[in-house]
């Protein structure tokens, strides 16, 4: 299910964006943690 950024708080953007960040610094390919978080580019 893709998830509606535009409707989610600025502190659970801000949360997500953060934990995104990390999984991409620890080695995960950024297309893979969009798709896991549901999100589009």
């Amino acid at each position: 299910m893709n998830k509606d950024g535009r409707k989610l708080s600025r502190k659970a953007l801000a949360e997500i964006r953060i934990k995104a960040i990390q999984q991409v610094e620890e080695g995960e390919r950024l297309e893979e943690v969009i798709e896991l978080g549901g999100f589009h580019r």
